[in-house]
């Protein structure tokens, strides 16, 4: 059986647990890396979410939106207004 871990205990692991991906996306210049960040990011913040107070699991949820939104907007290659067909 597991041991009771209080919510602020779980969210500091959890936010400690997102430190990589922060640091992935500071060091690398890919833009495959926001991906991944988003994906671990927004993966250890669902399995947080296993707290018994609401506004942390929220909170988490959000987060884990926030870090696959982010992906999104920065995780592009290339110009997406620069539609030049192949050959010009």
């Amino acid at each position: 059986m597991g041991v009771a871990i209080s919510g602020w205990t779980r969210l500091a692991i959890v936010e400690a647990l997102q430190l990589p991906a922060i640091a992935l996306v500071l060091v690398s210049e890919h833009h495959a890396a926001w991906w991944v960040a988003a994906l671990w990011g927004s993966l250890t913040s669902c399995a947080g979410t296993d707290s018994g107070w609401r506004w942390t699991n929220r909170a988490l949820v959000l987060q884990a939106i926030a870090w696959l939104t982010l992906a999104a907007v920065f995780g592009w290659q290339g110009d997406p207004t620069a539609i030049n067909p192949p050959g010009e």
